[in-house]
């Protein structure tokens, strides 16, 4: 049959034995003592573990050198072995000294029916205790249940109101990216923040302009230079000699006659518009093209009609207005955008708020230019710091804790921090501004030490060492249950406090 042999360490108790037991599926396990060390040398611990075995559907059996185990394990019925090799080869019978010990017990339980005769005759001689001694110890029992029901049962509640006040400080707070930790002085580390923003706007041009708007005309004369006869066609370029030229057109076909010198007069106009072209005589001397080398041309009376319109334009004031309006609309809208872009915790320093660059501006048209409006289009980069709630925080708790009234503690966690004035930027770089903090106080005292001022004192009493004893905002109410009470509970537990 396959033995499961269980080895014992010094330092194993009953429990680290009953779990290594535990492990094995062996229908019998034999425990093996150490050599050194005392382990399990109880008769109580060997049958706690003949009963575990059992109760797994094992047999147990030990190998062990001190003779108490060697003793109990025979009385117990364990089988004993010298060393594991023998408990292998030989069978686990039980032994004689269990079948002795079983029949032992067995008559230890027999019922001597005369024994038990006698001892009931015995005690129905025996004279009792006097009636008014047992009256008297009911009545101190009864007495006894009633004082403790009496002590335990009555209970209160008490609805307080603490004193609150209100607390606040001025803060002369600065803040600077070169800051790097919170101070007690009000410095606090800034961060930057940047955003671009885009935008067009225009205004009537304030300015006027001549604009070209008839063009000049007149005759020229054209003299052959050649024997032949030379075609001039419609559409034919004269100029004057200025640099740029004044261009005229020819408007109708003519000939010029075969012979040097010979001359044809003919209708031009300029080619642009304008009084410039109202040119006195004689300026028109070239023509274009290949006809320059055949023929001469001049202008023997001045050209004319040529005339100018007065136009709107802008001029550099406009510009300069528009400029302004737009900077300072941008700057506003750049303030939202990073206000967006900040979350709850942080604080935006608007004082800081300042342009970083211009990085386009288009206008048009240009100045002194054409046009009823002048038009300007910006692209600009803010910037500006925004410092963390966390920091206000905590420059306004140490200032507040610094000024805390005696006797009275903070209602909660919550600060207010408001600024009280602009932000502005100082000489050595940093935002300076003004704030107030603020919070709610409440009197300094807990539950439990309220409960214990009334123990056992009537409401009337209570509620005036309440007064006396706590900062109250109103008068204590105190409810008894049951109602017909008349004094508090001698117990502090079995007072209720309710903070209002």
């Amino acid at each position: 049959m396959k033995t499961q042999v269980i080895q014992l360490e010094s330092h194993d108790d009953l429990i680290s034995a009953r779990d290594k037991i535990a492990w094995s599926k062996a229908p019998r396990l034999l425990l093996v003592w150490p050599r050194k060390g005392r382990v399990l040398e109880r008769e109580l611990d060997l049958l706690e573990l003949q009963r575990y075995t059992q109760s797994l559907g094992s047999q147990l059996g030990v190998v062990t050198g001190s003779g108490q185990v060697r003793q109990f394990a025979r009385e117990l019925g364990i089988p004993v072995f010298s060393n594991p090799a023998q408990a292998q080869r030989k069978s686990w019978r039980r032994s004689r000294g269990r079948r002795r010990l079983d029949r032992e017990l067995l008559s230890e339980r027999k019922v001597d029916a005369a024994a038990l005769r006698e001892q009931f005759a015995r005690l129905k001689s025996v004279r009792g205790e006097p009636v008014w001694v047992r009256i008297v110890a009911f009545l101190s029992g009864v007495l006894a249940i009633f004082a403790l029901v009496l002590f335990f049962w009555p209970s209160a509640r008490m609805e307080l109101t603490p004193q609150r006040l209100d607390q606040s400080i001025g803060l002369d707070l600065r803040a600077s990216p070169e800051i790097a930790s919170v101070n007690p002085a009000g410095g606090m580390p800034a961060y930057p923040v940047t955003i671009i923003v885009e935008g067009t706007d225009q205004q009537a041009s304030s300015g006027s302009t001549a604009v070209p708007d008839l063009p000049a005309i007149g005759q020229v004369e054209l003299s052959n230079l050649t024997e032949s006869e030379i075609s001039i066609p419609a559409g034919t370029v004269v100029a004057t000699l200025d640099l740029p030229p004044l261009r005229f057109e020819i408007r109708e076909d003519g000939k010029l006659a075969a012979g040097l010198g010979k001359k044809i007069s003919l209708p031009v106009r300029a080619l642009v518009p304008g009084s410039k072209g109202n040119v006195p005589a004689g300026s028109l001397r070239a023509i274009e093209g290949s006809l320059g080398l055949q023929a001469e041309v001049t202008n023997p009376g001045s050209m004319y009609s040529g005339a100018d319109r007065i136009s709107p334009a802008p001029t550099e004031n406009d510009y300069q207005r528009l400029r302004e309006r737009m900077v300072e609309a941008l700057q506003s809208t750049a303030k939202e955008d990073m206000l967006r872009k900040l979350s709850k915790s942080q604080r935006f320093l608007e004082g800081t708020l300042k342009i970083n660059k211009i990085l386009t501006e288009t206008a048009a048209p240009q100045v002194k230019q054409p046009g009823d409006f002048a038009r300007l289009t910006l692209r600009i980069e803010y910037t500006a710091w925004f410092v963390e709630e966390n920091d206000l925080q905590a420059i306004a708790r140490t200032a507040l804790e610094a000024n805390r009234p005696a006797g009275y503690v903070p209602l909660n966690s919550a600060i207010a921090v408001d600024f009280n004035g602009p932000v502005a930027m100082a000489d050595d770089g940093t935002a300076n501004w003004k704030a107030k903090a603020a919070r709610q106080l409440e009197a300094d005292w807990n539950n439990l030490t309220a409960a214990r001022m009334v123990v056992g004192l009537p409401p009337g009493l209570a509620a005036k060492n309440l007064e006396q004893q706590l900062s109250l905002a109103r008068p204590a109410r105190i409810v008894l249950n049951p109602n017909w009470w008349i004094r508090m509970p001698f117990l502090s537990f079995r007072i209720e406090v309710v903070r209002q």
